[in-house]
């Protein structure tokens, strides 16, 4: 070996020659991109119906319609756009000045609802795209939106720490009730005459709205994202910064069972038969869990580097959105499962959701 073929000597004194260097670099770089292909490869896709592409920025919210023949999104754009349910582009509609957080159909389809940073809340008629309505009250982003059971009231929640109720037939705003934390997500009981909310300090209340009081749910150690009730009104789902997507008994007001995600949680759903939840987290990635086998079902990614909302549509069928500018529709039905679990994961996760069962059975 030639003297130009030895670098200086390493820390621990043996020569280290050029060769060998850019031997070893190369290895690393090879074994690099094969991890890289092996987690595009193996890391399993959802079978996918479509992207939903047009918007400009990063979008933050998603839902089907009823039926689930449309699809409406909002944007950091400004925009709410309308689509169908492959993915067709049917209106773009503009009026909001800021960013659009948070998108609805009424229960007829007819109309949709959207929310900006701002606070301001519009109704559009969704044939023409003109704006029928405006509601008029929060002061702040707002975050989440709902419907009663009969479609006649709307709840939202926004930063400014309000829960406000409003007649969708009038656009009077029928309650506000201040809460002592930021909210970030919000669901009617099945009755319309209690309101579940999430918020910023890791808890969950259950609203009275006749008297405007609240009971609380702990369990969660990160502010609380996203909360859905299931079809037959026994079972709440709440995710949160925590990592864990949670299952609460409505009646008993109790933690039935806790699912570990990949990331940070945005997002969760109840499938529309109430068989399963799917979730969307930080890092892009959806998971899905059985209900009644309370187990995960499967883990794939999406084309998005940031998973924001997601909601369920009929036959299966789910919309994700978030960042960058894209919205994806997906069919649960045929969805490849992943490995499963390794057993001391599955244990730790199973430990800790009894412990936090404990806990919680005794708080008030």
């Amino acid at each position: 070996m030639s003297a130009d073929d030895i670098s200086d000597n390493s820390p621990t004194g043996v020569p280290i020659s050029h060769a060998g260097k850019s031997r070893w670099t190369l290895i690393t770089l090879v074994a690099g991109l094969l991890v890289a292909v092996m987690v595009v490869v193996f890391w399993p896709h959802p079978p996918l119906i479509t992207n939903l592409n047009g918007h400009r920025k990063g979008v933050n919210d998603i839902a089907f319609n009823a039926d689930g023949s449309m699809v409406v999104t909002g944007s950091d754009d400004r925009t709410v756009r309308l689509w169908t349910d492959q993915g067709t582009l049917l209106r773009t509609i503009t009026g909001h000045s800021d960013r659009v957080t948070v998108v609805r159909f009424t229960s007829d389809s007819q109309k949709v609802v959207s929310a900006c940073e701002q606070g301001m809340m519009r109704v559009w008629d969704v044939e023409t795209g003109i704006e029928v309505m405006s509601l008029e009250g929060h002061e702040t982003s707002v975050a989440d939106m709902a419907f009663s059971a009969d479609g006649r009231q709307l709840v939202s929640v926004a930063w400014d720490q309000t829960l406000k109720v409003w007649d969708m037939f009038t656009g009077q705003l029928l309650q506000s009730i201040e809460s002592p934390a930021v909210l970030e997500c919000c669901v009617f009981t099945p009755d319309d005459k209690r309101v579940i909310t999430g918020g910023h300090d890791h808890l969950i209340r259950v609203w009275d709205l006749s008297t405007e009081k609240f009971s609380t749910w702990e369990g969660h150690w990160g502010a609380v994202k996203a909360v859905d009730m299931s079809i037959d009104g026994d079972t709440v789902v709440t995710c949160s910064g925590d990592w864990t997507v949670r299952l609460w008994s409505l009646r008993d007001e109790t933690l039935l069972h806790m699912f570990r995600h990949s990331a940070e949680v945005y997002g969760t759903t109840f499938s529309r038969d109430g068989l399963f939840v799917a979730a969307c987290a930080k890092d892009g990635s959806i998971m899905t869990y059985d209900v009644l086998a309370q187990e995960q079902m499967s883990l794939f990614r999406t084309d998005l580097d940031l998973a924001q909302k997601v909601d369920s549509g009929p036959n299966g069928r789910f919309g994700t959105c978030g960042y960058a500018a894209l919205g994806c529709l997906w069919n649960h039905l045929h969805e490849p499962e992943s490995p499963p679990a390794p057993k001391e994961v599955a244990a730790n996760v199973a430990d800790e959701t009894k412990s936090t069962a404990g806990e919680d059975s005794g708080t008030d």
